[in-house]
């Protein structure tokens, strides 16, 4: 077991890492969208994972600084690291190729409802994987922000596309989901008794080079290069910062020290925070059922705490 771990000794540091991860996790969003749509979807991907990578390398050499008495690797078994690589491979890149195929075929409105499925499934992996249950409070919170999502998730992409699409495109979100919640808790065990930061630094250099061989197999690395000289690098970099980083990171320490139950309900109000912050930054309407999609997922946020 590693000497030192920045994150412990924080009272309810399960909780208080969720909410951080909601919190980076929709400032991020809109940092991508402030970037604009001149950059295609897989090279954004390749350069927020490289960006993540960079940064988790700096963070880990900074943390080394405070503690050098903790290796750059840690004695893992081969099972732990088949399941490191597993977990890279499955959970960010294939997530990610999800993600975006489910995004291409429903909208972002529609994608956004289905997400609103995130905190349910989580509850469910973590309860087939580890037996994890969760409190009567916990799933009356979790019931309140997942209506309010259903509830201030706009509903006319949908409107236009086809029944198969939407279908086609709900099952890819749904997996994507699973893919990436079933990654991030199969090593539970190696992250609970090894510095998480290392663990989900390792994550993020291994599905960077993947990405990187994938990238140099399609022979279009140079656009991904070409990001360094866009005006919208500077919100690509933030965004990659607090997205990625900052808020997988947070997510992982949240697993780390409460029920992934709890994990799931918090960060789910991620959406909700984006809802914010696009009509305060993007001048994205707040309707009322924003609204009272706010207040109702703050209630759940509440009752979760309970």
């Amino acid at each position: 077991m590693l000497s030192y771990d920045p994150f412990m000794n924080i009272p309810h540091l399960g909780e208080l890492s969720a909410f951080l991860c909601a919190v980076c996790w929709s400032v991020a969003v809109i940092a991508f969208r402030v970037a604009g749509d001149e950059i295609r979807s897989f090279h954004l991907t390749v350069f927020k994972t490289i960006a993540a990578a960079l940064f988790f390398l700096l963070a880990l050499g900074a943390s080394r600084l405070v503690d050098a008495s903790w290796p750059w690797v840690p004695a893992l078994s081969g099972r732990d690291w088949a399941l490191l690589l597993a977990s890279a491979f499955f959970g960010i890149t294939v997530g990610d190729v999800l993600f975006i195929m489910a995004l291409k075929r429903l909208g972002a409105g529609l994608v956004a409802i289905v997400d609103c499925f995130y905190a349910p499934l989580t509850i469910v992996v973590a309860y087939l994987l580890f037996g994890e249950t969760v409190p009567g409070t916990t799933l009356l919170g979790g019931g309140l922000v997942v209506s309010a999502l259903f509830i201030g998730s706009e509903r006319t992409e949908g409107l236009s596309l086809a029944r198969e699409k939407i279908v086609e495109g709900s099952v890819l979100a749904l997996l994507s989901t699973v893919v990436m919640v079933v990654a991030a808790l199969m090593i539970r065990d190696i992250f609970r008794t090894h510095n998480v930061l290392w663990v989900v630094g390792f994550r993020f250099t291994a599905a960077a080079l993947m990405y990187g061989v994938w990238s140099l197999l399609r022979r279009d690395f140079h656009e991904v290069v070409r990001i360094r000289r866009l005006k919208s690098l500077r919100p690509l970099l933030l965004g990659s910062l607090l997205g990625p980083f900052l808020a997988t990171l947070f997510w992982f320490v949240g697993f780390k020290y409460t029920l992934a139950g709890n994990v799931a309900i918090l960060t789910q109000l991620s959406t909700v925070f984006i809802f914010l912050l696009g009509a305060a930054v993007l001048g994205e309407p707040l309707t009322r059922r924003r609204v009272a999609a706010v207040a109702l997922a703050v209630a759940g946020a509440l009752v979760v705490q309970l």
